[in-house]
């Protein structure tokens, strides 16, 4: 496939190889949101690596030539140049993971993807108040989650509910699984590593192949307080990932509880 091939031709392409995701009727809203957003961003990452490579080979190492100036990765969530005070404020108070929670060698995916994921998840109804994704170059290795808020307890105890229930995200994986032809699921089963994170959490990983390449994805689904976390990392099979799923968690984990601090008000004690 030639270098210079559009981004819009790759993703029409793959849409053709890869249908849209088919939603399984039995699933949960949540199953159903996690299993949209997973395949709305496989679809977009795996298109515009497409119209870069000239074949699969390319996907398995680091691209040599520089990228474009104006193809450089940017910052997701913000206008290139320097970040506004607000941006850096609105950071503080969002549960958000940043690139500083990662190791060297990540970089924020640029605009596009991210920006047609935002717009299929409002179009799709799905509530976030933060959305981020990252990418090793060199190891080939996404990170990519969002956080939804659950304001009530009502919402809360229903996330919960939803994340105790067995096999939760296994049926999640059957579902990624049946949305497409080719797609086929091996070496799957429950993540270890995720005690104290969050109030209640869920993880689950599984092999899959995607446009020929064996990938391993590994989701983690948690609540900490009024936020839901949704996450997932995809690498090389049978690579170790430059930073695990639990440690993300972690970061993320973190940077809830970060936000939260954030946005108390202090209480004024006046003098009697």
């Amino acid at each position: 496939m030639a270098v210079a091939q559009s981004s819009n031709s790759a993703r029409s392409l793959f849409f053709i190889v890869h249908p849209p995701v088919v939603m399984p009727e039995s699933f949960s809203y949540m199953q159903k949101s996690v299993l949209f957003v997973v395949w709305v961003v496989t679809s977009s990452l795996w298109a515009s690596q497409t119209a870069q490579a000239e074949s699969s080979k390319a996907f398995l190492a680091p691209v040599q030539t520089p990228l474009p100036a104006q193809t450089q990765p940017r910052s997701l969530l913000v206008a290139d140049g320097a970040v506004s005070d607000q941006a850096q404020n609105s950071k503080l108070t969002k549960p958000t993971l940043m690139l500083q929670d990662l190791p060297p060698g990540f970089q924020p995916l640029s605009g596009p993807e991210l920006t047609e994921l935002s717009q299929s998840l409002s179009a799709g109804g799905y509530e976030t108040e933060s959305l981020f994704a990252f990418q090793e170059a060199e190891h080939f290795e996404y990170i990519i989650g969002f956080t939804t808020p659950l304001s009530t307890p009502e919402a809360q105890a229903a996330f919960d509910s939803e994340l105790r229930q067995a096999g939760f995200l296994e049926q999640f994986a059957q579902g990624f699984q049946q949305g497409a032809a080719g797609i086929k699921i091996s070496n799957k089963g429950a993540l270890k590593n995720l005690d104290g994170i969050g109030n209640a959490i869920a993880g689950f990983g599984f092999t899959s192949n995607i446009q020929t390449i064996p990938m391993r994805i590994e989701l983690v689904v948690f609540r900490r307080n009024q936020v839901g976390a949704f996450l997932w990392i995809m690498y090389l099979d049978g690579d170790k990932p430059v930073i695990s799923v639990d440690q993300v968690a972690q970061k993320l984990d973190s940077r809830v509880l970060d936000a939260a601090k954030a946005t108390q008000v202090p209480q004024v004690v006046l003098d009697q």
